[in-house]
């Protein structure tokens, strides 16, 4: 939004038309990244499209103020949902409540950050080499040719790259915590999260509690949503992170109005345990794991899979082999293995639980009773009546 100090957005909008290019910034928890999509033919011009805003981004003021414009104008219909709470609370609370892991800023955030502050942000880091990435149908050739030709014909960055995350984050604390959404009175929000650990601490868990999570939801749907009638939605994930050492969690949830909370706190309780004891039906478990690895096979049709996994190695090279073990290691889980890390991290352990439900309405203020004195009138001086 902001250009490069050459050219305007509008500028650049006009020398892109009749290319399909499509230019993003992302920011993940060791990174920022510029990425351009578009067809093969338009390679070098995409690696030009991306030196110039590494180079020479202007990070001009009305463009943060169109972004602004733009996200403020969603924070209604964001703050309505349950979902959004539930992001504001998750983030903090799995990285030592630290929040920089909130993604949903409230309105005082949004409208007091400066349009300055953004290239602070990004300062260091574009004074670092960049990691490149070339994916799709293209030769060597032709990705090197594009590449020398821009970033190639860059000065020499002026910083290293920012080492690795080596500090550990605390444990998540069971405790309950919650939060108001602006949405429907009778919609609400229950998670029940367990602390893991991070994927390199322990990897043969990670994929021990993909299929734990997707048998858990499996019984959620059955038990909770067919049996006791408490939400057509019951969901549940887990994350172990590659990049932030003792960072990882799994939960499940449900939105339901609040005086359903307690009936899925039981429902889950007794699903987890019975999951934890076994037996486990072996077709079940099949149910649960051939879909994991079915995703897995397709995602590594796309540019984004492989987009994701080099940009991985380039940085940890200990990601090539994840990457290249992921369906083995799936393949390799057993129902001893589900059990094990349901005991190890959440039977006996007290969750961290979000409840999400919605604000309360504000009670009208009573109307003064009357005086003998007249009443005060815009005209005098008085504020006018809202």
């Amino acid at each position: 939004q902001g250009g490069t100090h050459k050219l305007t957005l509008a500028q650049i909008q006009r020398a892109v038309e009749g290319r399909a290019v499509n230019v993003r910034v992302g920011v993940a928890d060791r990174r920022f990244y510029l990425s351009a999509n578009g067809r093969s033919q338009d390679l070098a011009f995409g690696a030009q499209f991306l030196a110039a805003y590494f180079s020479d981004a202007a990070f001009r003021a009305d463009g943060v103020e169109r972004v602004r414009a733009a996200y403020s104008g969603q924070l209604a219909a964001i703050n309505a949902s349950t979902q959004a709470s539930r992001q504001r609370l998750i983030g903090p609370a799995t990285h030592g409540n630290d929040a920089r892991w909130n993604p949903v800023p409230s309105a005082r955030a949004l409208a007091d950050t400066p349009a300055t502050a953004l290239p602070l942000l990004y300062a260091d880091a574009l004074k670092t080499p960049p990691e490149i990435v070339v994916i799709g149908d293209v030769t060597v050739d032709d990705a090197i040719t594009a590449i020398a030709g821009t970033f190639g014909a860059l000065p020499k960055a002026s910083l290293p790259r920012a080492p690795r995350w080596r500090t550990p984050f605390p444990p998540i604390i069971g405790q309950t915590i919650s939060d108001y959404h602006h949405g429907r009175p009778d919609q609400g929000e229950i998670v029940q999260l367990w602390g893991t650990t991070d994927y390199f601490a322990a990897p043969a868990d990670s994929y021990a509690l993909a299929v734990a999570r997707a048998m858990l939801g499996d019984r959620l749907i059955e038990t909770v949503r067919e049996k006791l009638g408490l939400t057509y939605a019951p969901f549940e994930s887990n994350e172990e992170d590659w990049d932030l050492p003792g960072v990882g969690y799994i939960f499940a949830g449900i939105e339901a109005p609040p005086e359903r909370f307690d009936a899925f706190r039981q429902a889950l309780d007794q699903q987890i345990t019975a999951l934890a004891a076994g037996p486990i039906d072996a077709d079940a478990f099949a149910r649960a794991k051939t879909p994991l690895i079915a995703t897995i096979r397709k995602a590594m049709e796309s540019n984004g899979y492989w987009e994701s996994r080099e940009m991985r190695a380039l940085q940890d090279p200990r990601a090539e082999t994840v990457y290249r073990d992921q369906i083995k290691n799936l393949e390799a889980v057993t129902p001893a293995d589900v059990q094990r890390v349901l005991n190890r991290y959440v039977v006996g352990h007290k969750p961290l639980s979000i409840e999400i439900s919605a604000a309360p309405k504000a009670t009208p203020t009573s109307a003064p009773a009357p005086t003998s004195a007249p009443a005060p009138t815009a005209q005098s001086g008085a504020p006018t009546p809202k």
